[in-house]
């Protein structure tokens, strides 16, 4: 080993682990990538660094950049050295102090048994382990459990063939007398070979199952030291446990669940450690129902968790905490059992807790309810109905108390129970909709105390207004739910609060906040349907104008609706609420028909242009901060997002309008094909096809004359040969139909869009897929004589692949 070599190498290291600027760390990177990395000398080098640098941190670095060249480098170095370097690194692991050091060591470690065990190499390894795991030194029991864990990672089914062992000896660790370090990373080495454990190996099961009690000691252990990050690791263990085939926690399923409701109880202890017992309980019901059920064991799980959503939730409404984690739990359990097992129970305590004086103990009812009130679904309006009155009533007296969160819990409320009961809900709106009301006529900038003209001092925030309150913009994108819902159930009962709130839902479109605004969308849209519903008019038939006449009142709500939608469209920034938006127009042209577009077919098709063309303004919007910017992913999912709901729009256009939409199509045809292009992504791809075929099918005998549109034909040239290269199914059959298709393209004079290209190449294609099955005495000499590619050149590759094909096979034709 060049001396010259391990030294400058270290130097780059140790430049590396200090670094404090973006330039060095990315010159040093590279020089080490260029200059070290690209040979097997770079293995015992950066051994030796991890080994005897003064600097811990250059020799974690040296450990970390070792384990990762193992897997390319380990087998090309001589076995000679190759032996030193094992015996070097088991010396290095025993003397090392610093624990990261250890850890990476040991990696190191499971990356060259890796390579070793599978081989026949490096048969002390697991003996030097156990002789680590018997010593008198804690330190050396915990590297010997340590590397024993991460061995499970790349040599678990070598190491699952000496079970038998491996559970004595980690019957003896879980049990560690002096380190919590060893104990935990035993239980973290258990819940790794309780992957390995068969479900029909009985002896094995039975093993494992003695070895839980000691397991959760070490959990208790963890918790009772504070020791956060020891009592996760444990956390994780048992949650992992859960999903697993073999039965290895159902003997001590009861205490299991005891000991997690218990901690989650336990006030004195962080909230950290109690949430991930309250998750447990989470992990439990999703995964473990049937032995839940088998335990009768819900009823009191309900009795102890209720308490634990009365209690105070932090700020920040992202943050978890008891409370939340324990009405997810009420939540599965209420999606997970029947509803006679779970919501008597729950209603028992909501209306306990509702006569309260604690209001603390009022926003556990309310919001106990809301989250538990979907079973009213499952179970349907029947067995519900007994409860109605009495959790109306509490959702009726939540709407009093003053608290978004708990008004939001009532609209919820209301909105699932309108659904479940339709008419016979009716009774409560004389209460309930003056309530949607008055919160859609909140005033966010009064919430605050001062006037909205005043300039308090306080931070700005980019996403609203300057002292605006989010609380009550969140209460009424959820009223503004609520009420749709209620219209749309109740239907003429609603009727009295219709003008009110239609005004206010108006509002709402101007506002702030994008969700908001998109509740809005939605309720204003289900206001048109829903009059339509009332009116219960003949089948609407497509075409302009109109053949089916529709009701003053419908008429009336798309001249208050519409223009309002459009006038948001025209400066609409939010993408989520572009896409709802051409989502609800379909659904009411699907449901309403024509009517509700004719008076406005030019200013939505204008808008729908706009985002073929990626001009409206939600696909050019400049963000001032890179942070608020959504990464390239997300950016594209929305785009797709976008642009699919739009082109599903146009396509329920044409079955509104019928032979009436071809002057709009004569608009978007060459946008839509234009997105069928081979360079178009795959998705956007799809969407042009489908779309195309959706307007063909809807328009019926008027898509005749697009027929011969040369973008279109030049588009389905594409797309027929890049099926039937990407097909799983033998398409040899349909050749002869897809090339007498072919014939006129190839034939053309001219390459207008391109369609002459794509039909050579889709003609190559045929060849490439089944050559026997082409006329090629027939096809060769007009296809020869459409060549070269002119215009679109990725044609060229399968041109030339069909032309190589036919050379190397020396085809007579």
């Amino acid at each position: 080993m060049d001396p010259q070599f391990v030294s400058s190498l270290q130097d780059r290291l140790q430049q590396l682990a200090f670094a404090s600027d973006t330039e060095t760390l990315q010159t040093v990177t590279a020089s080490l990538g260029q200059q070290y990395y690209t040979t097997p000398a770079c293995i015992p080098a950066l051994l030796t660094v991890a080994k005897d640098c003064e600097q811990w941190q250059v020799r974690q670095l040296a450990a970390v950049e070792l384990r990762k060249r193992v897997p390319k480098f380990w087998d090309e170095i001589e076995d000679a050295v190759q032996q030193q370097m094992r015996e070097a690194i088991l010396k290095a692991i025993i003397d090392e102090s610093n624990d990261l050091v250890r850890h990476s060591l040991a990696r190191v470690i499971s990356s060259i048994a890796k390579s070793d065990i599978p081989n026949q190499k490096w048969s002390d390894l697991i003996q030097f382990l156990y002789k680590c795991c018997q010593s008198p030194t804690s330190a050396h029991r915990e590297i010997g459990v340590y590397v024993l864990d991460s061995l499970f990672e790349t040599i678990g089914d070598t190491l699952s063939e000496h079970l038998q062992h491996l559970f004595e000896l980690f019957a003896v660790l879980i049990n560690d007398p002096e380190s919590l370090t060893v104990q935990v990373t035993t239980l973290e080495a258990l819940g790794k070979m309780a992957d390995y454990v068969d479900p029909d190996d009985r002896s094995a099961v039975n093993t494992f199952q003695g070895l839980v009690p000691p397991m959760v000691q070490v959990l208790q252990k963890c918790l009772a030291g504070g020791e956060e990050e020891f009592a996760q690791r444990c956390f994780e263990v048992f949650n992992g446990m859960l999903i697993l085939e073999a039965p290895l926690l159902n003997r001590h399923f009861g205490d299991l669940i005891e000991f997690s409701i218990s901690v989650g109880s336990n006030q004195e202890l962080e909230d950290s450690l109690r949430v991930m017992a309250l998750n447990f309980l989470v992990w439990t019901t999703t995964y473990k129902r049937g032995r839940l059920q088998k335990l009768k064991i819900v009823k009191p799980l309900v009795d102890r968790v209720m308490p634990i959503t009365a209690q105070e939730d932090p700020e920040d409404e992202e943050e978890d905490s008891p409370s939340r984690v324990a009405l997810r739990v009420l939540n599965v359990l209420s999606t997970s059992f029947p509803p006679q097992q779970v919501f008597p129970v729950v209603i028992a305590h909501v209306l306990q807790y509702m006569q309260n004086s604690d209001p603390m103990f009022r926003k556990g009812a309310m919001l106990s309810l809301a989250v538990s009130v979907t079973v009213a679904e499952a179970a349907g309006r029947d067995a519900f109905r007994p409860h109605l009155d009495e959790c109306t009533q509490l959702a009726m007296q939540g709407m009093e108390i003053d608290s978004a969160t708990l008004r939001e819990s009532a609209f919820c409320y209301v909105g699932v129970m309108s659904r479940v009961f339709e008419g016979e809900f009716a009774k409560y709106l004389s209460y309930i909709a003056p309530q949607i009301l008055q919160t859609l006529r909140m005033d966010e900038s009064s919430a605050f105390g001062y006037d909205s003209g005043e300039d308090p001092e306080m931070e700005d925030d980019d996403d609203m207004p300057l002292g605006f309150n989010t609380a009550i913009s969140d209460e009424k994108e959820v009223a503004a739910d609520a009420v749709g819902q209620l219209f749309a159930s109740t239907t003429t009962a609603f009727l009295p609060y219709v003008e009110e709130i239609t005004a206010e839902l108006i509002k709402l479109l101007d506002h702030f906040s994008d969700t908001a605004r998109k509740a809005a969308t939605v309720a204003l849209f289900t206001f048109v349907r829903t009059f339509s519903k009332i009116a219960s008019p003949d089948p609407w038939m497509p075409g302009v104008p109109l053949r089916v006449a529709i009701d003053e009142n419908t008429q009336s709500m798309i001249k208050l609706v519409l223009p309002a939608v459009l006038r948001m469209w025209e400066d609409e920034d939010d993408k989520m609420v572009v896409t709802q938006l051409c989502t609800e127009l379909r659904l009411i042209m699907k449901d309403v028909g024509p009517a509700t577009t004719i008076e406005y077919a030019d200013s939505i098709s204008k808008h729908l242009l706009e985002i073929f063309e990626k001009k409206a303004p939600c696909q050019t919007i400049d963000f001032e901060d890179d942070e608020d910017m959504p990464d390239e992913d997300e950016m594209a999912e929305l785009d797709s997002l976008l642009i699919c709901a739009a082109a599903d729009c146009v396509a329920e256009f044409a079955s509104a309008f019928g032979d009436a939409f071809e002057p709009i199509m004569d608009t978007f045809l060459p946008h839509i094909a234009g997105y069928a292009k081979p360079s178009v992504a795959v998705s956007e791809r799809a969407m042009a096809v489908g779309c195309l075929a959706e307007i063909a099918k809807n328009m019926g005998p008027g898509i005749t004359k697009y027929a011969e549109h040369a973008e279109v034909q030049s588009n389905a040239a594409y797309g027929v040969g890049a099926f039937i290269e990407t097909a799983t199914i033998d398409a040899s059959p349909y050749f002869g139909d897809v090339l007498k298709a072919l014939f006129p393209l190839i034939q053309m004079t001219d390459n207008t869009n391109n369609a002459r290209d794509n039909a050579a190449g889709c003609v190559a294609r045929l060849i490439l897929e089944n050559a026997d099955a082409v006329p090629l005495s027939d096809v060769l000499p007009a296809w020869i004589g459409a060549l070269p590619i002119r215009g679109d050149h990725l044609e060229d590759l399968p041109v030339y692949d069909a032309v190589c094909y036919l050379l190397k096979n020396k085809r007579s034709e």
